[in-house]
């Protein structure tokens, strides 16, 4: 029982120290204002922490209260950084659910014959709003998908109002001229 008692003691100093190392990492990272780089850190110590090993109750207790407390320091100082983050988020989608919905409204005055200003303004209205959506920023990643596709199939149904008014003119032009070339001829 002694033999194994001293075993265990000696593995249990092993891992005491590995954590204990851990946390001496974890606290060097709590000031961090690198915000993401350092979370990474702090995940991956996190995940360590899981695989070092088990210690007796009382000496686990009080190394994982340590271990906690450095990251919870750097987590809740990140804490109102990721709330900013959110709310530009929230805004740039707002933003661009506005020139959606502005590329729509173009889309459905281009199918029902002439936008307003004429075709001209309502195509560099039309690209000006594509190239504005880029450099609006980022959105909250569950809706950039669903943003992106409005904006796409609004432009689509412009840009194919556009090519119709076109081909509708050319075909136009092509019956008035041979009705010219044909009242010529007689």
């Amino acid at each position: 029982v002694k033999a194994q008692r001293a075993v265990n003691a000696e593995k249990f100093a092993e891992i005491a120290a590995g954590k204990e190392r851990l946390i001496a990492a974890a606290e060097a990272l709590a000031a961090s204002t690198d915000w993401d780089a350092t979370a990474a850190q702090l995940k991956t110590l996190q995940a360590e922490w899981k695989l070092s090993g088990a210690l007796p109750r009382k000496q686990a207790d009080e190394l994982w209260n340590r271990f906690r407390a450095a990251c919870d320091a750097f987590f809740q100082r990140r804490a109102p950084q990721l709330e900013a983050r959110a709310n530009e988020q929230a805004d740039n989608l707002q933003r661009k659910n506005a020139m959606a919905a502005r590329l729509e409204t173009l889309a459905a005055e281009a199918k029902a014959g002439a936008p307003s200003g004429g075709w001209g303004k309502a195509i560099a209205e039309a690209r000006d709003l594509q190239r504005a959506w880029r450099d609006v920023g980022f959105v909250p990643r569950k809706d950039a998908d669903a943003a992106y596709a409005r904006l796409r199939a609004a432009g689509d149904a412009f840009f194919a109002a556009l090519d119709a008014s076109r081909d509708a003119e050319a075909e136009t032009r092509r019956s008035a001229g041979s009705r010219d070339r044909n009242e010529l001829a007689a």
